[in-house]
């Protein structure tokens, strides 16, 4: 297999395309590759920030190197797209355009769409997601500017590698550019089909009765009902987490003498599940806001 293309779209900065070039070309006097490795150039790219176009030959199909590109005819172009991002420009995208989504009520952010619109390209027959994260874990989660979304942005992310597209977490521009080399060589080494972990799509209804079968006093017949009584919300797991929130704000007014409220706990939307008394409830409530503290 031969990559014949490795373009850098045109918006991204300068700064990118000499780091990768210069790493490129360290790499070629290191592994005997040569101009097999090809230096990148700039291209206008409708998706993602970089392709790397890859053909493959006649002997390649028959050792069975294609097995992601089975629908493939020899010398005809495998495309994997890669859209790259900062931590900071990642949850910026993800965080603003969620509470946008949220107030009109669409389904899907701009960092989903983003994704989804490049796995769609015409030109992607893999996509992966590379995202420059400068703070150590330890570091990003004590760090004020993330502290209040930070938890569930990378559970996002963790959600998006197992059921969509691989997510990259690297240090630095640099340590993209040596994954963006070593991706390569992998390539022309013949392990084309290494760097692709599969994984087996699990339905999202199933995640949701798994994760709420995780809670106190909630078995399959009950978490199914919850699932149900969430499941027109644009974000379900969120609305059941609104719901929880609501619940447990009001059974604190009662206990600190706000009487008037009392009437609220029974008509709340988390007791009005078939199977959730308020002595269940509250418990169920207090885990899921433990579980969400912070977001």
């Amino acid at each position: 297999m031969n990559i014949e293309t490795l373009s850098i779209d045109s918006r991204e900065p300068e700064k990118f395309l000499t780091m990768l070039q210069e790493v490129i070309m360290e790499r070629r006097d290191k592994t005997g590759l040569g101009t097999k490795m090809r230096l990148p150039t700039r291209a206008i790219l409708e998706h993602g920030d970089s392709l790397i176009e890859v053909s493959f030959t006649e002997d390649d199909f028959k050792n069975g190197m294609n097995q992601y590109a089975r629908h493939l005819k020899p010398k005809e172009l495998f495309g994997i797209v890669i859209e790259r991002k900062t931590i900071s420009d990642a949850l910026g995208n993800w965080n603003t355009s969620k509470k946008s989504a949220q107030s009109t009520g669409h389904a899907k952010n701009r960092f989903d769409i983003q994704a989804y619109d490049m796995l769609e390209w015409e030109k992607c027959d893999w996509g992966m997601m590379l995202v420059e994260d400068c703070y150590e874990p330890k570091q990003l989660y004590t760090n004020p500017t993330y502290q209040s979304h930070k938890a569930s942005f990378l559970q996002h992310l963790n959600g998006m590698a197992d059921s969509a597209l691989p997510v990259i977490r690297t240090k630095s521009l640099k340590d993209t550019c040596i994954y963006i080399s070593h991706l390569c060589e992998r390539i022309l080494q013949g392990e084309f089909q290494t760097f692709k972990r599969p994984v087996e799509r699990i339905d999202m209804g199933d995640r949701i009765i798994t994760m709420l079968c995780s809670l106190p006093d909630v078995g399959e017949e009950l978490a199914k009902r919850i699932r149900d009584n969430f499941v027109e919300e644009t974000f379900p797991l969120e609305a059941f987490g609104k719901a929880c929130r609501e619940h447990l704000n009001i059974v604190m007014a009662v206990s600190q003498g706000d009487m008037s409220k009392a009437k609220g706990i029974r008509d709340s939307r988390l007791c009005s599940i078939k199977g959730i008394g308020w002595t269940n409830a509250l418990t169920i409530a207090d885990t899921v806001c433990n579980w969400t503290k912070g977001e």
